[in-house]
């Protein structure tokens, strides 16, 4: 059993928005602060390295989010969107509405958790 192809497109669509966006904020992430050129900015040159230091951790996140995102648009292209990337199941409709990037199904995504608490 397959997904319907006019579901497939609509999270394509949402797909490639989030990529577009994701792309677009890591661009703005990526530029380094003006530390200015003040004797006495010491006070403000710490803040602005501290915001850089919070962005690249911001920058690693959308990294793979974005990493995601490009793996399921390969998945639709080849055919294999929303199948379970451990048991081959079909994932969810409501799993790939709330998170089109899903690799996992519900079941999967349990196993994988309860195995981390441990």
């Amino acid at each position: 059993m397959k997904l319907d192809p006019i579901f497939i497109d609509e999270q394509k669509k949402r797909l490639i928005a989030s990529k577009e966006s994701i792309e677009k904020e890591l661009e703005d992430l990526k530029k380094f602060p003006d530390m200015g050129d003040d004797i006495d900015s010491f006070g403000e040159e710490t803040d602005e390295a501290e915001a850089y230091a919070n962005n690249l951790a911001e920058i690693d996140a959308l990294k793979k989010d974005l990493g995601y995102i490009i793996k399921s648009l390969a998945e639709i292209k080849n055919g294999t969107y929303g199948i379970c990337r451990r048991c081959g199941k079909l994932i969810d409709k409501e799993i790939l509405v709330a998170a089109p990037e899903s690799h996992d199904c519900q079941e999967c995504k349990m196993k994988r958790s309860y195995r981390e608490d441990q």
